[in-house]
């Protein structure tokens, strides 16, 4: 379904079937449910880039409880002016097709909550990345691949993520949120002469970080 300049939308308990394009598109649309569905993976998956469900310029979503499939770009493309979102409590049951497309990704984002997610099955990119966002917090996720966050805007709290792909991605070392000694930030980009990572060696607000893992010139 397509939703465009909407308000007060409630999409719940509905099965949609594998299809070659977007299965949900909301668009301009204000306060939002999107609860205890299933999304089925995108039909005919290849070298096209094809979001699952797109998010443009929404305020106040709530998406819950649904079970989500694979797609070819991203799973779930959320941008432009968004505020308000709440991802809690979703299975995302297969990743992007595409190399360096994410599960999900979110940009140009106000006030964001990704919460209680299980991520499996991931193919390219990361579980959750992020550009832009401002006010973020992810916790309680289960992952597979790993999630990148823009180290730019804030505040920003990442805490209490499991499973087996639990790194945090940023480009440089935190310069926002609050850090425990001992977490680890991977860089997005490592470079020849640069480090693989950084190390929180006393807590804080952001704390107090190392560079690790030289690399060879």
């Amino acid at each position: 379904p397509s939703h465009d300049s909407s308000h007060k939308i409630k999409l719940t308990d509905n099965t949609f079937p594998e299809a070659w394009k977007q299965q949900l598109i909301l668009n301009n649309c204000t306060d939002v449910v999107v609860a205890n569905n299933k999304l089925a993976k995108m039909k005919g998956i290849g070298a096209y880039g094809v979001n699952l469900v797109d998010v443009i310029d929404v305020q106040k979503l709530r998406f819950i409880g649904n079970t989500v499939g694979e797609a070819t770009a991203y799973v779930m493309y959320i941008r432009t002016t968004c505020e308000d979102i709440v991802l809690a409590n979703n299975t995302f049951d297969g990743g992007a097709n595409l190399p360096a497309y994410h599960t999900i990704l979110m940009e140009g984002t106000n006030q964001a909550v990704v919460t209680g997610n299980t991520f499996r099955n991931g193919n390219e990119g990361r579980d959750f990345a992020c550009n832009t966002v401002t006010d973020l917090i992810l916790h309680g996720n289960t992952l597979d691949l790993g999630f990148y966050v823009d180290p730019g805007f804030g505040p920003t709290n990442v805490y209490g993520n499991v499973g087996g792909a639990t790194r945090l991605y940023l480009n440089t070392a935190p310069s926002f949120g609050t850090w425990k000694q001992g977490d680890i930030v991977w860089f997005q980009q490592p470079t020849a002469g640069g480090f693989v990572g950084a190390v929180c060696v006393a807590d804080g607000t952001p704390g107090t970080w190392k560079t690790f893992g030289a690399i060879t010139p």
